[in-house]
């Protein structure tokens, strides 16, 4: 009796384990689905974690991530409208989802500048409500305006980007507070790439500032000669050294402020921090040879993997040029993270954590060139390594099964 009763527990797990495996695996080969508008070609499933998302949020999702993340309102809300932009950046002007994406970054812009936008933030700081809300909020209403003219939110970008701009031409240190005595660098890098969308849209008039800012982080990098990950917020004295989850942001946003600032970085930068498990790619959170573990900033980290560093690793592989790296990520994410959609709406983790869904979102949003055109192709099979695990793994779960069947 004991017998059958374990394997009537046992062979059902064992089953949806090789489901899942085999799911994993089918995962490896996706691709985004574009679809054609017009003159236009979108991401049809980056369209539709976008509904996902608009959903969740409705229902007070950026509410519940506040209590989980100290800005969890505001950077959901922020990274919801910049991914709306993103998506919208290449879309004809008469398109309906380009109309769309503008109804939902000005919802996100309101959200954004409201109170409870403001709240978790101290106001009287080096900059208003500090580098973290200055910062995001700012290259919001940048990517906004790339979409589409508007004088009102015009003029308030351009009191917020000279704000920035002074900050950093005046400051000792390049990374000015994001709350009261504690400055973490990726908030003012935001900030700065914001500059660079000013100049992008209006009369160029920040590069100088750009520049100086520059020229100081030049003057703080750590031992590994990378941005670190905290500084003290007065003299810039380093607090942490570089980790995955902030470096691999501020080279996305080192990116946008001018792509010859990451060929600085970007061969220390994969040395350190680029990895592989099973033959996937994935970004430590804790440069090599280092050990640390997860925290609100990192998200979970699995075999020193880190999760949101590999999450913006994605995009960040492709500002590097690393196409095959970027696309295993992504595939992996797509396996890994349980992604489930319908006809309507596509999710990751069952949708059970809106702030996964928004940062996948954004890294989606950065497209593969060649991948959007129909013409990439693949250097090297780069599941290889993993598929033999996967083939090592089907065998030995079902010849368990079968001798625990057979006694």
């Amino acid at each position: 009796m004991l017998i059958r009763i374990l394997k009537a527990i046992i062979s059902p797990f064992a089953i949806i384990f090789l489901i899942y495996l085999g799911k994993i695996n089918l995962a490896l080969y996706y691709s985004p689905n574009y679809q054609k508008e017009g003159n236009s070609i979108y991401n049809k499933d980056l369209y539709k974690q976008l509904q996902h998302i608009r959903k969740k949020l409705n229902e007070g999702a950026a509410e519940d991530m506040q209590g989980i993340y100290p800005e969890g309102y505001m950077f959901m809300n922020a990274l919801y409208g910049i991914t709306w932009a993103e998506f919208a950046s290449e879309l004809d002007n008469n398109s309906s989802k380009r109309k769309e994406a503008l109804q939902e970054i000005d919802w996100a812009i309101e959200q954004v500048f409201s109170e409870k936008g403001k709240a978790p933030f101290a106001k009287h700081q080096a900059l208003e409500y500090g580098a973290f809300y200055a910062g995001w909020s700012n290259y919001l209403l940048g990517k906004r305006l790339q979409i589409a003219s508007d004088s009102t939110l015009f003029k308030q970008f351009k009191i917020n980007s000279e704000a920035i701009a002074k900050v950093a031409t005046d400051t000792n240190t390049p990374f000015p507070s994001s709350y009261i005595s504690a400055a973490w660098p990726a908030d003012i890098t935001v900030g700065i790439a914001s500059l660079s969308l000013f100049d992008q849209i209006a009369t160029p008039k920040h590069k100088n500032a750009i520049d100086i800012w520059y020229n100081k982080v030049q003057k703080h990098l750590d031992k590994h000669g990378l941005i670190p990950h905290e500084t003290h917020h007065k003299t810039g004295q380093i607090l942490e050294s570089a980790r995955g989850c902030s470096q691999t942001l501020m080279l996305y946003f080192l990116y946008e402020i001018n792509p010859d600032c990451i060929n600085d970085y970007k061969a220390i930068y994969k040395e350190k921090f680029l990895t592989y498990r099973f033959g996937l790619p994935g970004i430590l959170e804790y440069p090599k040879g280092t050990k640390g573990s997860g925290d609100i900033d990192s998200g979970p980290v699995i075999l020193d993997v880190g999760g949101a560093a590999s999450i913006v690793g994605q995009a960040t592989m492709i500002k590097l040029g690393e196409y095959e790296v970027a696309k295993g990520i992504r595939n992996s994410i797509e396996g890994f993270g349980w992604s489930l959609q319908n006809a309507h709406s596509k999710k990751y983790l069952f949708g059970q954590l809106a702030m996964a869904d928004v940062f996948i979102a954004w890294a989606n949003a950065t497209d593969i060139p060649e991948e959007k055109q129909g013409i990439y192709q693949e250097q090297k099979n780069w599941r290889f390594t993993f598929q033999l695990i996967s083939s090592g793994i089907l065998m030995l779960v079902m010849g368990l099964l079968h001798r625990f069947w057979l006694k």
